[in-house]
């Protein structure tokens, strides 16, 4: 085979001969390169492929030669550019690296052997770090012939001490086939660092045993050793292109170098003199089993067979067994794993063993004085002053790793449970004596890290990114004030206008108020219908809800809600409008790109009559506090016309945060109210606004107390009062006490009387994102201090990269063609698409959602700090006790049963022309909550209970019941011809891939072995993570992830926990089973399971049951009674 030449590429550095007796000098600053002189042993990867007689194309690898004798060369490497170059450089060579060193009197042709009089190898210390990364599976959402974002995912799972550090990306050889190769996607490269500090093998050994016990990549241990070969050439493909053009990438970092140091190495053992160790063959066994196990796991199998040796070597110098028995038992075993040099692992790992210190069966050591094991530094205390108490007792060798471990456990709790510089003050405070000088600089640097990787993401999708603009050559302008504005954009016509100012700065009265009276045709657009009266009132326009179909032929200035716009009652006045005013755009984008929202199935028209408006209208601008380059992305995705971004700089002001856990302010709010101060109280669940309110009425009967919320069943957002109190908020506020009010007030609306005297929030971050929240708050303009409740940790693990979100998608989608292409009579009816222009907007835009709610307290804190508050904790104070809060749930609940269960009975037809509604009052709310909770329980309207309400809970049996119905779908049988491409939705975020989830649905019950028919199968922590590992490898797991069953992201700590939260998205749950195991078991719960204030957790298997049968029953009758019709082959039938 013929390899490439070194023609055009740097001159190495070669060793000429030299005498025996020159001195060994240690070259931390370079890397050695050895080719084999036989060119029939080639030190690279060679695939061709080849065409089968049966038609079949196969890729067959030519792997690595066994070369004996080679020639050897250096290349300098003292930082990251250099040893970049050094890899490229060697790329296209037959040549491999090795992290030893020859010896420097050794010859221009040696042997790779590191021990014997004819050794070449010298094991030295070297700054050069080689981590070796096989067994990675590659998330859905990665692109994996994108090198850089592999790299970048790869850095991710890296022990958190290399994450900012620069280093080099190269993919292995093997890397990329996986169209011609079965099973997971897995990320194979080697990520290369310079380290500060020279390590040798034994020590690098003693790394990555402490770094592979993190729950970071796992890294070959094979690479410690001086002369084992680091493959970096890259592979030869004959018949075939590569399919990863670029195998080798550098990314930089926070820091040019890593600073790890080796733990430690253990205390040798000790026996008295003439100590001798018991027989012991039963050893033996044990090490067969850690073999089996080990490989069976998924761990390098080289090192794990060698190790395995070396341990019965020691045992065999100790006289436990014989050379020949660890031979015969331990030879099979290592073979068993497929690993090609299984026999020479075994020989060398035992002869090595052999020559170390003994292990003596039955004899206890001469000394006892343990030393804490490297691999045991996991922090479990309960408290960070548990954990500060362990560092102060730790090994001086052990005090930085313990010290970063307690940083990264503890800094995402920062700033809501302590600011980041009392977390370094407490750490460094903790520190045992001895430790080094620079150990404190080091974690300094190490915590402003973490901190400004927090600040980042807080303020991530709210922030402009001037850069970005200037790459899609946008015009961006920084502006001090908005007085003048709308002159100029006037002036500039052509451009759409979007400016960023801050809340309260006038961008409603400065800016859309004088277009709207200037330009002779206009409409303005905003998210909710609850403001679209305010934003009338103020630009002096036509309130959509309020004009006639007759009268909007004749209308010149309309406002009206987004989700409206797509309503053919509007087509005229939207076309010939001459200017378009969008107030709070930002939340208008995400709004017609958040399927499920207002919009429903609309999303995409509404996006086109969006898109329409940007390129008709003669004045186009957008205005909103939160305006993002995300946004600005999208509008430029949309339209080919200039666009202007004004940014106005946020003026210092004196505004303050305090906050505490959601029970202190809801006592100081019960204080405030009782003292008699006017208070407002922002609340981002409907829920939680609702059960307040109930409290305080109950409380303080006498008092206007007003609640606006949405919550279907007993909605205020339609009461006439709150609509009057809508269209001039200011006029009605001089007669309310207490305002409490859910998103459905996020925006548009603003307060500019000093009315309220305190001004509260109660955040979950289950919903709403930090940035909608402050939205919230800043209703009201002349609030300086704002008092948040935090209710729960505020913490998600939602997917944050659009990638990952869109490939999910995507392969559900796949997955879903694949199923109906398998039917009879299915040839061409379905097809698999690209997902579209608005599906990938979609992803941005959850992505973008997900990282804010991921760490929704502090992102919000964060948020509100870089906005110039000051923020700090509450005084203690007293809070609501369990009782208050179980009280203020019976009164909420018991107002809701009694509106609906008291509801008129409306028919299907009535509750159709219910959905159409600009709004509802609150009788019609209850009329369709009624109609909705019995249709849910397979009941008539009439006929709804109590009991069947509480099983409602608000909506949730909806979801329950239809995944269970997907659980209990029949495989797709044939399908009729005559479907038209019409019945497709073009859009891949609003399908509902129903038969993908029903067999990933089924897969998830049949792999944990639990039978949702019979109730029968049990569970325990062990076949639980079995299910884990296994879906995780399965062509169900996008699936899974993209229907929000369950995610894979990490291993999960605890694995029945996990499966319950799977199982209840199914109406489901585990309990315990009886058992005289150890090990606890767990099987489907029966009997419905209550949360401890009595809601409904799980309606349990009995009752999805018996729902089911009866939706089953009602649906036959349905059938037998309608004219036959063909069935979308997009919806399973149900058995």
């Amino acid at each position: 085979m013929e390899l490439p030449a070194n023609s055009g590429l740097a001159p190495l550095v070669c060793h000429p001969a030299a005498e025996k007796t020159a001195p060994v000098v240690v070259l931390p600053g370079r890397l050695t390169f050895l080719e084999p002189v036989d060119k029939r042993h080639p030190a690279r990867k060679v695939h061709r492929l080849i065409q089968r007689g049966d038609g079949r194309a196969e890729l067959v690898t030519t792997g690595y030669g066994k070369g004996a004798k080679f020639h050897h060369h250096t290349a300098s490497v003292a930082d990251i550019d250099e040893l970049f170059t050094a890899l490229e450089t060697h790329a296209p060579l037959n040549q491999f690296a090795i992290r030893g060193q020859v010896r420097p009197d050794a010859p221009a042709v040696i042997n790779r052997r590191m021990a014997g009089d004819d050794a070449d190898i010298q094991d030295t210390a070297s700054n050069v770090l080689a981590l070796d990364l096989d067994n990675e599976p590659a998330p859905a959402d990665l692109d994996t012939a994108d090198i850089q974002a592999v790299a970048e995912y790869l850095r991710t799972r890296l022990p958190p001490e290399l994450r900012p550090v620069s280093c080099v990306v190269q993919l292995s050889a093997s890397y990329g086939l996986e169209r011609w190769k079965t099973g997971p996607v897995l990320l194979k490269a080697r990520v290369w660092f310079i380290n500060a500090t020279p390590m040798n093998g034994p020590e690098l050994r003693r790394w990555f045993a402490l770094a592979n016990t993190t729950g970071c990549a796992q890294m070959d241990p094979a690479v410690a050793t001086a002369n084992q070969p680091i493959y970096t050439a890259a592979p030869l493909f004959q018949g075939v292109a590569d399919p990863v053009p670029q195998r080798l990438a550098l990314l930089y970092g926070e820091l040019d170098e890593a600073t790890i140091r080796p733990p430690a190495a253990p205390e040798p053992i000790v026996y008295a003199p003439g100590a001798t160790g018991a027989r012991c063959p039963e050893r033996l066994a044990l090490l067969v089993e850690e073999i089996r196990a080990g490989a069976e796991s998924g761990q390098p199998r080289h090192p794990l067979i060698n190790k395995a040796a070396f341990t019965a070597g020691r045992y065999v110098a100790g006289s436990a067994f014989s050379r020949d028995e660890a031979l015969a038992a331990l030879l099979p075993a290592a073979l068993a794993t497929g690993s090609a040099g299984a026999d020479r692992a075994v020989r060398d790992g035992l002869a090595a063993g052999m020559k170390s210190a003994p292990i003596l069966v039955g004899v206890a050591p001469a000394t006892s004085d343990p030393v804490e094991s490297p691999a045991g530094i996991e922090l479990k205390g309960p408290t960070l002053a548990h954990d500060l108490h362990r560092l102060t007792k730790a090994p001086v060798e052990q005090c930085r790793a313990i010290a970063r471990a307690i940083l990264i456990r503890y800094a995402p709790q920062s700033p809501r449970k302590r600011p980041f510089t009392t977390l370094l003050h407490e750490t460094l405070a903790a520190l045992p004596d001895g430790h080094s000088a620079g150990l404190p600089r080091s974690l300094g640097a190490f915590c402003d890290w973490l901190e400004r990787q927090a600040r980042q993401r807080a303020v991530q999708s709210s922030q402009i990114d001037p850069a970005v603009l200037a790459e899609l050559k946008i015009e961006y302008r920084r502006i001090q004030t908005l007085e003048g504005l709308h002159s100029e954009i006037l002036q500039n016509p052509d451009a759409i206008h979007l400016a960023r100012a801050p809340h309260g700065s006038g961008k409603t009265e400065e800016v859309l108020r004088p277009l709207s009276q200037a330009l002779p045709r206009v409409c303005a657009i905003t998210n909710r219908v609850s403001l679209v009266a305010d934003l009338c009132h103020r630009l002096s326009l036509a309130n959509y809800q309020t004009t006639r179909a007759r009268d909007v032929e004749v209308t010149a200035a309309l406002g009206i809600c987004l989700p409206s716009i797509v309503n053919p009652k509007f087509n005229e006045i939207l076309s010939q409008a001459d200017g378009l005013l969008i107030d709070e755009i930002s939340a208008v984008l995400r709004e017609a790109h958040t399927p499920g929202g207002t919009l429903k199935a609309n999303g995409p028209e509404a996006a086109r009559r969006l898109t329409a408006m940007f390129n008709q209208c003669r004045v186009v601008v957008g205005v909103d506090a939160d305006l993002s380059t995300l946004d600005i992305k999208t509008i430029a995705s949309m339209t080919t016309r200039k666009i202007v971004v004004y940014d106005m700089e946020q003026a210092p002001h004196d505004g303050r945060v305090s906050f505490a856990d959601a029970d202190n302010i809801k006592a100081q709010i019960l204080t405030a109210v009782a003292n008699g101060e006017k208070c407002r109280v922002a609340c981002d669940s409907s829920a939680t606004a609702i059960e307040l309110t109930a409290q305080l009425r109950a409380l303080y009967p006498d008092k206007n107390i007003l609640c606006i919320h949405s919550r279907q069943g007993d909605s205020t957002a339609g009461d006439p009062a709150v609509i009057n109190l809508l269209r001039d908020i200011n006029a009605g506020l001089p007669r309310i006490d207490v305002l409490i009010h859910s998103p459905t007030l996020e925006s548009g609306v603003s307060i500019t009387i000093p009315h309220f005297t305190r001004t509260f929030g109660i955040f979950g971050g289950r919903s709403v994102a930090p940035a909608g929240f402050i939205q919230m708050l800043k209703r009201d303009r002349t609030a300086t201090h704002f008092e948040i409740g935090f209710a729960g940790n505020c913490r998600q693990k939602l997917p944050t990269h659009p990638r990952e979100i869109l490939s999910a998608l995507e392969a559900t989608h796949r997955r879903e063609v694949e199923i109906i292409g398998d039917s009879p009579g299915a040839s061409g009816l379905i097809r698999i698409e690209p997902a579209t222009p608005f599906d990938e907007r979609v992803c941005q835009y959850r992505a973008a959602r997900h990282i804010d709610l991921n760490d929704a307290a502090n992102n919000l804190l964060l948020l509100l700090e870089s906005r110039g508050y000051r923020i700090a904790p509450c005084a203690a104070a007293t809070a609501m006790s369990r009782e208050e809060r179980q009280e203020a749930r019976r009164l909420a609940d018991e107002a809701y049963r009694e509106a609906v269960l008291d509801a008129a009975v409306i028919d299907g037809p009535e509750r159709a022309e219910l959905q159409q509604r600009y709004h509802l009052n609150p009788a019609e709310t209850a009329e369709a909550e009624r109609y909705d909770a019995a249709l849910a329980n397979g009941l008539k309207p009439a006929d709804l209970t109590p009991e069947a309400l509480r099983l409602y809970e608000h909506g949730r049996l909806l979801g329950w019941n239809r995944r269970f119905d997907l659980l209990n779908a029949a495989p797709l049988e044939g399908l009729p011809g005559s479907v038209s491409d019409a019945d497709y939705v073009p859009a891949l975020t609003l399908r509902r891939f129903d038969l993908a989830a029903s067999e990933a649905y089924r897969t998830l019950f049949d792999t944990a072995g639990l039978d949702w028919r019979t109730g029968k199968g049990e569970v325990d922590a062990a076949s639980a993570l079995d299910c884990w590992r296994d879906l995780r490898a399965s062509a169900c797991r996008p699936v899974l992830e993209h229907t929000g069953v369950c995610r894979f992201d990490a291993e999960p700590a605890y694995p029945v926990r996990w499966l319950g939260d799977a199982l209840r998205k199914f109406g489901l749950a585990l309990e315990a089973a009886p058992s005289d195991r150890t090990e606890r078991g767990y099987t489907l719960q029966r009997a419905t399971l209550f949360s401890q204030d009595t809601t409904v957790h799980a309606p349990g298997l009995e009752v999805m049951q018996r729902l089911w049968q009866t939706r089953q029953e009602r649906r036959n009758i349905l059938e037998a009674n309608l004219p036959a019709r063909t069935r979308h082959p997009m919806q399973p039938a149900l058995v």
